[in-house]
């Protein structure tokens, strides 16, 4: 599973004129409560590419990417939460898209039972068409 956090944000107008944009946005997993040994702490996780951060300015809104893509799969379902801090009033949005893949080997052997099912349909459907489309006497 890989999880991806954007947010947008701007800074607000005041009395001396726009604010610029100040924020700090964290993601974190939060502990599993079924299992009595985890730490109680939610842990950090994902990491911020510099090249895809843009501050918030004059001429331009401020974008943060979150990206979460854990090394060990396939990872336990978990909740995350997402926490967000600003220094100046900031208003923004966040987007959070996710993606998982199926593990390979149920998903083909169930692809290969379906075939091998429709191959044992072959011959009685061979049998239907030929009945149906066979010359009747007149």
């Amino acid at each position: 599973m890989d999880i991806t956090v954007a947010v947008k944000y701007r800074g607000t107008y005041g009395t001396k004129g726009q604010y610029v944009g100040r924020m700090a946005v964290g993601l974190y997993r939060l502990p599993d409560e079924a299992d009595k040994d985890a730490s109680p702490v939610p842990k950090f996780v994902g990491y911020s590419p510099h090249h895809l951060q843009m501050p918030n300015t004059d001429d331009h809104d401020g974008q943060m990417i979150i990206l979460h893509r854990p090394k060990h799969r396939p990872i336990k379902p978990a909740a995350y939460q997402i926490v967000v801090g600003t220094t100046t009033p900031t208003t923004y949005s966040i987007v959070v898209t996710s993606s998982y893949a199926e593990m390979a080997q149920p998903v083909v052997e169930a692809k290969i039972e379906e075939a091998l099912a429709m191959q044992r349909r072959v011959p009685h459907t061979l049998k239907e068409l030929q009945v149906q489309y066979s010359p009747r006497p007149s």
